[in-house]
């Protein structure tokens, strides 16, 4: 080792050490209160002592907030002291539940906000939720259970609302909540006027009246808008909104589904005979912004038909292909 190596680490070991002194006074001080009283609170068992971390404005932990804080256990029984649990194990993250689901151990982080520290002793009669953490020697014995919490981070409903709505949005395949709501209200005012024509084209369909009518597969269709960029391809995993009719007797449909009233998109995976058969032939002659109408006979359908609908029923189905997230293709 250099000299200057030496004279570095011997200047280091100091400060390591009084760190490592005031971190353990901190964590004695926060159990022992310095002197301060335990406190207790009404229809309470347990004490408790709370450091309060006043450079953060923030609110006490509440119902649904999402808490990531470490806690140590400790228990005092029959002149002996035994750790069962240490602050620098792993973050406990836990979403506070209603009051009828809390126990010993969750409420006094009711007490804390983010940043605090608090202490809390109480006596194992009155912990039916952390009696089965001790030992099986202790379990029957008199003793008083201590936890110390430390609060690290604390997310409230609106925050944790938002993210799950961010989540759900991404995992739709928006860039955006902003995005989602705006192409719903879109879809849900069309919902009636798509219901509508796909009624009118199929009769017209059928009184072999319709217009523009191609075949694909052994499914006619007609294409309302073209899309752009490539058509899908088997493996590609496609968002549409769909309307789905059973041709009953007559001028009268039967609606299976309708994702234009949910407005949620509907996800299917090309090539994955994850529906009827007719799905795949449908989606192959479409591309990204795409609207189609098609016209499926029944053995490309339900066949012998399901509990909903009878044998050999044709069907119609009105798509539009909102997002496609394309697979390498060879």
């Amino acid at each position: 080792m250099s000299q200057n190596q030496f004279l570095n680490s011997r200047n280091e070991f100091p400060m390591m050490y009084y760190l490592s002194i005031l971190f353990l006074v901190f964590i004695c001080w926060s159990c022992t209160g310095d002197g301060q009283p335990w406190k207790k609170l009404e229809g309470q068992a347990f004490e408790y002592r709370l450091i309060a971390d006043d450079q953060l404005n923030t609110d006490k932990i509440a119902f649904g907030d999402e808490v990531e804080f470490d806690y140590s256990v400790k228990v005092e029984a029959e002149g002996k002291e035994i750790r069962l649990a240490n602050l620098d194990t792993a973050s406990t993250i836990l979403e506070i539940p209603a009051k009828d689901n809390r126990n010993e151990f969750i409420e006094p982080l009711l007490l804390m906000r983010e940043g605090d520290s608090l202490c809390m002793r109480i006596l194992s009669k009155d912990a039916a939720s952390l009696v089965d953490i001790l030992p099986s020697e202790l379990q029957d014995v008199q003793s008083t259970i201590i936890v110390e919490y430390r609060v690290h981070r604390v997310k409230n409903q609106e925050v944790l609302a938002l993210e799950r709505e961010q989540n759900y949005a991404s995992s739709k395949g928006f860039l955006s909540i902003e995005d989602m709501y705006k192409e719903r209200d879109r879809i849900r005012s069309e919902a009636g006027s798509v219901l509508t024509k796909l009624k009118q084209n199929a009769l017209s369909y059928w009184s072999r009246e319709l217009k523009a009518v191609q075949s694909t597969g052994g499914i006619d269709y007609i294409i309302e808008q073209e899309g752009e960029g490539a058509s899908i391809q088997e493996g590609d995993e496609v968002y549409v909104y769909f309307i789905l009719l059973a041709k009953d007797e007559g001028a009268s449909f039967m609606v299976l589904d309708d994702m234009y009233v949910s407005a949620n998109r509907f996800l299917v995976t090309v090539g994955n005979n994850e529906l009827i058969p007719a799905w795949d032939l449908a989606l192959s002659v479409l591309k990204k912004g795409a609207k189609a109408q098609f016209f499926i006979p029944a053995d490309l359908a339900y066949g012998d038909g399901n509990a909903r609908i009878k044998p050999n029923t044709p069907l119609v189905l009105a798509l539009e292909v909102v997002a496609i997230q394309s697979q390498p293709h060879q």
